[in-house]
């Protein structure tokens, strides 16, 4: 999911075809970029959670917004599957 043309380099006849429309593939890639950058922001969150009880604090409010970003992919991914195709 984080290159673009080999999401869709399989798909070409598809997406030719009519069957699936190139925004369904334009909203997978986006949904899987924002998937890929809350784990990246979780994961900067539990480093950051070694410090002191500021620190610690800190550290929920980024993994927060980790869990953000990944919900926003996968509502993303999931409206395609259910949804759009």
């Amino acid at each position: 999911g984080v290159s673009y043309d080999s999401l869709i380099s399989g798909a070409g006849r598809a997406i030719r075809q009519g069957w699936v429309s190139q925004s369904a593939y334009t909203f997978i890639f986006v949904g899987s970029m924002l998937i890929c950058i809350g784990i990246v922001v979780c994961a900067a969150g539990s480093c950051v959670s070694l410090g002191n009880l500021k620190m610690k604090n800190l550290s929920n409010i980024i993994s927060l917004a980790g869990s953000a970003f990944e919900g926003a992919g996968l509502i993303s991914v999931t409206y395609i599957s259910f949804i759009r195709l």
